[in-house]
């Protein structure tokens, strides 16, 4: 399992979340992905706090609300 703090790639996030890559493209910006260039990078304990956020939270309180961005500066 990748550190908190590790930089992963699309694929990397996919195989880790055992999803089709295709299915995390579609919510990479709200898992908290930076897109450099064509490609996107995602930081891994920002993956799981919205992964976690999202599983325990109800279908009207993720009514468009994203992850807030945990990126590092």
């Amino acid at each position: 399992m990748p550190a908190a703090d590790d930089i992963l790639t699309l694929r990397e996030v996919a195989a880790a979340l055992r999803l089709d890559p295709r299915t995390v493209r579609l919510v990479a910006s709200d898992l908290g992905g930076r897109r450099l260039g064509s490609r996107w990078r995602f930081r891994w304990g920002t993956v799981m706090e919205c992964f976690n956020a999202y599983a325990t939270e109800t279908s009207e309180q993720r009514m468009g609300r994203p992850c807030d961005d945990q990126w590092p500066r």
